[in-house]
């Protein structure tokens, strides 16, 4: 059998469009792929900041990727989300489907 990628995609165009949904009303983040646009971490905290804004606040964006995204993936665990991701990791090199296995776990959380 051949394997279904258009719902495969169809999923991840969801999934993306509903981090983008949910980041919209935060300036500093514009959400076009599940790689380049979680790099710097602001994404991630913008999404979490959304859905529980007593855990992180945009305040807290730094001009340092490593340090946004260790606020984020720290502050995400405090609302049950397990850490799969290591943020120097994602920094130097955001891997694709480790973010959108992340990204999937905010969703069950919070969709």
């Amino acid at each position: 059998a051949k394997p279904n990628f258009t719902r495969a995609q169809s999923k991840t165009g969801a999934l993306l469009q509903w981090c983008k949904e949910n980041t919209k009303e935060c300036g500093l983040v514009n959400i076009t792929n599940f790689t380049s646009s979680w790099q710097d971490g602001i994404a991630f905290m913008a999404l979490l900041h959304h859905f529980r804004p007593d855990l992180i606040s945009m305040k807290q964006v730094t001009s340092f990727p490593v340090k946004n995204l260790h606020l984020a993936f720290t502050a995400a665990s405090k609302a049950g989300i397990t850490q799969l991701l290591e943020a120097d990791e994602i920094a130097e090199y955001p891997e694709r489907l480790s973010i959108i296995t992340y990204l999937t776990l905010f969703h069950g959380k919070f969709a």
